[in-house]
């Protein structure tokens, strides 16, 4: 997806290179940047909305770190961390 929008990009540069004047350039060829990052950033997100990665009940990004059993286990830190729990003290 990506590369068929940079060479997209590389396309119209050069026929604005070639039809424009050169004055112009400059200001055309930071709208087409923002214009094309935009439009990047939002066909990835739709196809990752449609493959289902922000989907909470999918197992495709993993388990998540505050899920029960993890929260449960005293082996796995990463819940403490992430959450910012304090330690608990033992004894």
């Amino acid at each position: 997806m990506s590369a068929v929008g940079t060479i997209t990009d590389a396309v119209i540069r050069v026929v604005m290179a070639y039809t424009m004047p050169a004055y112009e350039l400059p200001g055309l060829g930071t709208g087409l940047v923002l214009v094309t990052s935009m439009v990047l950033i939002v066909v990835t997100n739709v196809y990752y909305i449609v493959c289902g990665v922000f989907d909470r009940s999918s197992r495709l990004p993993g388990p998540r770190a505050n899920s029960p059993a993890r929260r449960d286990d005293p082996r796995d830190q990463r819940w403490r961390i992430l959450t910012r729990q304090p330690r608990r003290q033992d004894g």
